[in-house]
């Protein structure tokens, strides 16, 4: 595993309909005294696009951590700190012969047998869900805090939650011994994204003591 350091709240956009400015300068805002791993995550969108998005949140001074979603190649070109496979992208071994030792590697899973292949392939963390019902996914039923306490179970890496989490319910995540929360609308249409993700860091370090 990378030596480098893994947030616990991962933020993950743009959400559909949010302009790019609008979406850098939330994060940038959202990050701001917390400790975020931003996430870009623009599937299908112009390659152009998101390698002008990815300089920008490079460029943020408060953005810490920069994962690219799928990219590499965009992941190579801004320096980032990482990258964020999905299940039918780019494999866990080759994305490390690309970036090297150094860099953070995540895989996303659906299922348990998915999330042990990611872990014997070297991946350094995984995003599991959907976990609560959520508008990014309609239709398709939640899979529950009991399902994600069978993956963290299965595997030894970190496991990052995401799905429908909020402020609310972030607590019943962390209790199914998630390493940490992903989130995007909960902070990205929040009135005030900082605030807000301040406030699901703190619970997040309450039900881990604070550690880091």
């Amino acid at each position: 595993m990378t030596a480098l350091h893994l947030p616990r709240i991962h933020l993950i956009g743009p959400p559909e309909g949010m302009d790019a400015e609008v979406f850098v300068a939330t994060v940038a805002a959202a990050c701001q005294g917390n400790d975020v791993a931003a996430h870009l995550r623009m599937a299908g969108r112009d390659a152009a696009m998101q390698l002008a998005i990815a300089r920008k949140l490079r460029a943020a001074a408060s953005i810490r951590t920069l994962i690219i979603n799928d990219r590499v190649d965009i992941a190579l070109l801004v320096h980032a700190d990482g990258v964020q496979l999905g299940e039918r992208g780019l494999d866990v071994v080759s994305a490390r012969q690309l970036l090297g030792p150094d860099a953070l590697i995540g895989r996303s899973i659906h299922a348990i047998d998915g999330a042990r292949e990611a872990e014997a392939a070297g991946a350094d963390y995984l995003i599991a869900g959907h976990v609560f019902s959520t508008s990014s996914k309609p239709g398709e039923p939640e899979r529950g805090v009991g399902w994600l306490a069978q993956v963290v179970s299965a595997v030894t890496v970190p496991v990052i939650a995401i799905g429908g989490i909020t402020a609310r319910n972030a607590h019943a995540v962390m209790e199914a011994g998630a390493y940490g929360i992903a989130v995007m609308s909960a902070v990205l249409w929040a009135a005030e994204p900082q605030k807000t993700t301040a406030e699901i860091q703190r619970i997040v370090e309450s039900c881990i003591g604070g550690e880091q």
